[in-house]
């Protein structure tokens, strides 16, 4: 018995003919055939044109190296080993050619010194996509002509690399080498649109995201860390900005993998945080923390609907309550003299005198120009902030917590200074 494998050369060079039938890509439409073509012109790394003709004909057009007739065998492809190329699979301008005669539409492709012209050949009684090959003046380039196609063009913003310089500038955010931060929220790999991802604050084009035979994004797990890459890039304030006010919005940028690159990009980070809530904005850790970060001026900001990686950044390089508290202690106050005070701050001034003395404190109430705190308190004095004393109920609040921290020397943060300001709570109702 002979298991040797027969190999037959075919000569003739004349025709292709694929054991593929009409059926295969059924999901396929104009939309694809555009792209899949769109994007072997891209490959080739010349300049391109494309258009409808006078004749409703779509055609594509560059002054490359042309193709040869190899390429027209599925699985062999001119772009295969380039880095860069938008093609993986060696099949698109195949299957794209396949789409257009199942759907009865002529296709002529002119390159070097021949021409192919898609036909139909039935075979066990299907009919399968055949290419037939036909000498022609030599040319320079590839030509491409699908004949009765004017609905072509409306595809042609699927491409980033066919948009205006005026376009560009309308959509895009920002950008680096590891992709474009867009406003039309679609997904692009290198600059090729593979689909829509609602539940995104931006859209995105990726040299890295890796597609599907029908140019769909893998997962979204790659989607993820490759948007990730350009944000850990992004060297814009703004961007930033906008980028924490999605992510507390719900948006899916706030479960990206995001590691900042270098110092410029932290920079950027922590500006951009600062204009989104603030920058006395702290991040919030537990209640206590919270309401003292909060009465010495600062604006504690929930994190929790971030993923883990933001959060961890987040905790890296934004000052938390707890260490806002501690890095306020002991500021300087300035006081503001009677005649600087409103009527009705002199008279909230004297309510405050009253609580003190009805609680046993005998030191100074007075108001002071405090930086980033609401109030502070020595064992002889308590001040307030000027910003503060115009609103009763709010200087009353500050109040309690100065008298506390005064008559039971507590430290912020601690249970002890609750019970105080308990304390003096009951004092003062009685």
């Amino acid at each position: 018995m002979n298991d040797k494998i027969e190999v037959f050369v075919d000569e003739d060079e004349s025709q292709v003919a694929y054991g593929i039938t009409m059926s295969y890509v059924k999901d396929w439409g104009v939309p694809d055939v555009v792209r899949e073509i769109m994007s072997n012109a891209k490959d080739t790394g010349a300049k391109f044109n494309a258009y409808v003709d006078e004749n409703g004909s779509f055609v594509i057009q560059d002054n490359g190296a042309g193709i040869d007739k190899k390429y027209f065998l599925v699985g062999e492809s001119a772009s295969r080993d380039k880095t860069d190329a938008i093609g993986e699979f060696a099949e698109g301008l195949k299957m794209a050619i396949l789409v257009l005669t199942r759907m009865g539409k002529r296709v002529v492709v002119t390159t070097k010194n021949y021409k192919a012209t898609n036909a139909i050949v039935v075979k066990f009684g299907e009919e399968c996509l055949r290419m037939v090959m036909t000498d022609h003046e030599p040319v320079k380039g590839t030509k491409v002509v699908i004949s009765d196609l004017p609905e072509a063009s409306q595809y042609l913003d699927m491409f980033m690399f066919t948009k205006t310089p005026e376009d560009l500038k309308e959509l895009v955010v920002s950008g680096n080498d590891h992709g474009t931060i867009t406003l039309d929220c679609k997904l692009y790999a290198k600059g090729v649109f593979c689909q829509n991802i609602d539940g995104y604050e931006f859209g995105y084009d990726s040299p890295y995201i890796k597609m599907n035979r029908d140019r769909k994004a893998v997962s979204e797990w790659d989607i993820q860390i490759n948007v990730g890459k350009i944000w850990s890039a992004i060297t814009e304030p703004e961007a930033w900005k906008v980028f924490f006010e999605a992510g507390m919005d719900g948006m899916y940028e706030r479960n990206l993998y995001i590691h900042l690159y270098n110092q410029e990009v932290r920079k950027a980070f922590m500006t951009g945080w600062g204009l989104a809530f603030g920058f006395n904005a702290v991040i919030e850790t537990d209640e206590d923390a919270s309401r003292e970060a909060k009465h010495r001026g600062a604006k504690p900001i929930n994190i929790r609907t971030f993923g883990a990686y933001v959060i961890d950044l987040l905790f890296q390089n934004i000052q938390t309550d707890e260490e806002y508290v501690i890095a306020k202690r002991g500021i300087k106050a300035f006081a503001v003299s009677n005649s600087e005070l409103t009527p009705t701050e002199r008279k909230n001034l004297s309510a405050l005198k009253r609580m003190g003395k009805k609680v046993g404190f005998n030191g100074n109430v007075i108001v002071a120009r405090i930086p980033t705190a609401k109030g502070d308190a020595t064992k002889t004095t308590i001040r307030i902030n000027l910003d503060y004393i115009g609103d009763l109920e709010e200087a009353k609040e500050i109040m309690v917590h100065e008298l506390a921290h005064s008559i039971y020397d507590t430290d912020d943060l601690t249970n002890a200074h609750v019970n105080a300001c308990c304390k003096i709570g009951v004092a003062l109702m009685k």
